[in-house]
């Protein structure tokens, strides 16, 4: 042994300018829609990966439209979200209308021509999805992402679900896919640190209360592999009621809980109340309730 040898690349050493740095308390990263969650989470940092399990039809889409406006909206960052199960006409209609609070895809409810105008001034330019021409491929939407970041420098991107891309697979071959996926995903993120949303369905309940009588989910219960929670940084569950009957049914199928399961960083586990605005098309957040 040589003890001249140089050290390898892949060893690093800490210099006295390492530690002058860290004098300095780490910066937030971008703001959430919601006061609370961007507490939780000291915002949306670079090279994350964050998965969100919701029951079917329980606002899921919704929040990946909270979420990608607002990043357009406050901080002027493109997105690009890759959304297989709705069209792109329908897509556009609803991001809009949550930028600016205004309902456009209901037939029901007459839309402003201004409204639409005031949508397109803050979107144009920062919204990009998946052309639906044919099923999704992982190994495309995969370099499209890399592509996307490295020529138009997109730094968020949302998958919505990311089990229509295992669409046809067996139950084994289904779980192998989601674990190679889910790595894949990770790396990607801490490579190019960009930021990526997973959104799935919660797996099906076999006793107690289902979904839409408000059962609290955990990381166990997103539908596909376990590797998804151990491969990402951010885990958050949705809570929500869909009842037919009962004294609160009004404001209890508008009620949404997000909880915050998993969060690799710091360890934060907490809550973030949101109601579903039907006039606007949003979920608003409510007092958060610590008890």
């Amino acid at each position: 042994y040589n003890a001249g040898t140089p050290l390898s690349s892949g060893i690093k050493e800490y210099t006295l300018e390492d530690f002058e740095k860290i004098k300095k308390a780490p910066e937030f990263g971008l703001s959430t829609p919601y006061t609370q969650l961007t507490k939780l989470l000291r915002g949306w940092r670079g090279g994350t990966t964050v998965y969100v399990g919701a029951p079917e039809k329980a606002g899921k889409s919704t929040l990946v439209n909270e979420l990608g406006s607002h990043l357009m909206l406050h901080h002027q960052q493109p997105i690009f979200a890759v959304k297989p199960e709705e069209d792109e006409e329908g897509t556009l209609r609803r991001m809009a209308g949550s930028t600016v609070g205004s309902v456009f895809y209901d037939p029901e409810i007459a839309i402003d021509p201004l409204e639409v105008d005031r949508a397109a001034a803050l979107l144009c330019g920062k919204l990009f999805v998946l052309e639906r021409d044919q099923t999704p491929r992982w190994e495309e939407v995969r370099q499209l992402m890399k592509e996307a970041f490295l020529s138009r420098g997109i730094k968020f991107f949302f998958i919505d679900p990311i089990t229509n891309l295992s669409t046809g697979m067996s139950h084994a071959d289904r779980d192998t896919f989601l674990h190679k996926m889910t790595r894949e995903v990770a790396e990607d993120a801490k490579n190019y640190g960009y930021t990526v949303f997973l959104f799935c369905h919660l797996k099906t309940v076999k006793e107690g209360l289902s979904w839409g009588e408000g059962r609290v989910g955990t990381a166990d219960d997103l539908a596909g592999s376990r590797a998804m929670a151990q491969a990402c940084d951010v885990v958050i569950i949705m809570q929500a009621w869909m009842l037919t009957e009962g004294d609160d049914i009004e404001y209890l199928n508008r009620r949404r809980v997000l909880h915050v399961v998993r969060e690799r960083e710091y360890n934060s586990i907490g809550k973030v109340e949101l109601l579903w605005n039907k006039h606007k098309g949003k979920l608003e957040e409510q007092e958060h309730d610590d008890e």
